[in-house]
């Protein structure tokens, strides 16, 4: 099965990613992902990546992928570039805080659900912006609100969950 949540000009496809064992991980990610994408675009859809790591748009819209252990996400705009997250929660969100946020942000994350949002909006933003290098701590600062990137341009985020996955998009 493939869902889909249309955010103004996004369009964000999931689906679940295979448990197929005789597959890599990787293997069953990427056969995920070419499930969506021949969904969206027809059959023989390829992504192109760029020096930078980044998805090359097809066919005139702008691509963001992501994966969490559970769901292969594709998200596709034709008006503007985006960045897409999807993950669940784990206990390492928190071990590994100080890395991805601020000392201010460290401050005021109280939930579990608090550092599982502030994961996917930086993994979302880190991905829009498309800076190679840029710190998600010291670079990226979801609180307070709002987001701005380097560029000076204001982030808009949008949350969603499906089922234990949270979805964040950025655009």
């Amino acid at each position: 099965m493939i869902g889909h949540i249309v955010c103004e000009s996004t369009h964000i496809y999931y689906t679940e990613i295979p448990q197929d064992v005789t597959l890599s991980r990787r293997e069953r990610e990427r056969a995920a992902v070419c499930r969506l994408l021949e969904h969206r675009f027809g059959a023989g859809a390829e992504i192109e990546h760029a020096a930078s790591g980044a998805p090359l748009p097809i066919g005139g819209c702008h691509i963001s992928v992501s994966h969490s252990h559970r769901l292969a996400v594709v998200a596709v705009d034709s008006v503007r570039k985006i960045g897409v997250d999807a993950e669940e929660y784990r206990p390492k969100l928190r071990d590994v805080a100080p890395r991805y946020l601020s000392s201010y942000e460290l401050d005021h994350v109280l939930t579990d659900d608090d550092y599982l949002r502030l994961w996917t909006s930086k993994e979302a933003i880190y991905k829009l912006a498309g800076i190679l290098g840029l710190s998600l701590a010291d670079g990226i600062e979801v609180l307070p609100a709002p987001c701005i990137l380097p560029a000076s341009r204001p982030v808009a985020l949008h949350h969603f969950r499906v089922e234990s996955t949270h979805l964040t998009l950025a655009r």
